[in-house]
């Protein structure tokens, strides 16, 4: 998986289409959760989205750790917070953290461009201009 990160690697895709790509693989790994009540539209949409920024952290770290460690930080926050709402406001709860995976991985791609979500050095960005 970590390749579709890592554009070095994965020149055929840009870091956007791979971070897709990868989301819709999570997605389907966490179909699963589907049989147990545990997976919506929202937690779909939000593993694609997510996926996009675990890829930016990984380029600009080079680690999978930390994006693990993004994963879990995230994961049992919604788990935790999540039992914390009822009903609506449960669901409510889970759009408003969709839109925040929404407005990160958009400011990541308006900032980096769909390329590569790495950093760029002076130099390269002069020649981009």
């Amino acid at each position: 998986m970590a390749r579709l990160c890592d554009t070095a690697s994965a020149s055929k895709h840009s870091a956007l289409a791979g971070s897709l790509i990868l989301g819709a693989i999570r997605a389907i790994w966490h179909f699963p959760l589907g049989l147990v009540g545990d997976l919506s539209v929202y937690g779909t949409v939000n593993v694609v989205l997510a996926a996009v920024v675990f890829t930016w952290l990984y380029q600009n770290t080079g680690s999978v750790l930390l994006a693990i460690l993004m994963h879990v930080t995230h994961q049992n926050s919604v788990r935790f917070l999540g039992k914390v709402f009822i009903d609506a406001d449960h669901v409510q709860q889970q759009w408003i953290g969709v839109a925040i995976w929404a407005v990160a991985a958009v400011a990541i791609v308006a900032v980096y461009g769909t390329e590569s979500f790495a950093r760029r050095s002076a130099t390269q960005l002069a020649g981009a201009v």
